[in-house]
């Protein structure tokens, strides 16, 4: 009969993970500007969150299951928590940059 500990030596699991080299661990630093394509997807995201708000509204009307409703909710949590990261970092006046060509431009949806 074999034993667990002499079944995890033969394995090699009983080994304790390799020392992480004592190496200068690099930081994030957050970016404190956005890219041409970063704005767009930005902006296709904002526009994104005004019509799932519409849309979860419309569903509470409709009466539809309180579970649909509320992954619909986490969704848009979720959608608000990625653009705070992406935005946060920036400077005011960038920020506001992006605010104002958001508000001038228009999102198409091609579709079926």
């Amino acid at each position: 009969m074999i034993t667990v500990e002499e079944l995890l030596k033969f394995k090699g699991l009983d080994k304790k993970p390799r020392q992480l080299k004592q190496k200068e661990k690099k930081t994030y630093q957050p970016k404190l500007y956005l890219n041409a394509e970063e704005k767009k997807d930005i902006i296709i995201t904002a526009a994104f969150v005004g019509e799932w708000q519409k849309m979860i509204l419309k569903w509470q009307e409709l009466g539809r299951s309180k579970e649909q409703i509320k992954y619909a909710k986490m969704a848009l949590a979720f959608l608000f928590k990625t653009m705070d990261c992406i935005i946060l970092p920036l400077p005011d006046v960038e920020k506001m940059k992006l605010i104002r060509k958001a508000e001038q431009s228009r999102i198409y949806v091609k579709g079926i």
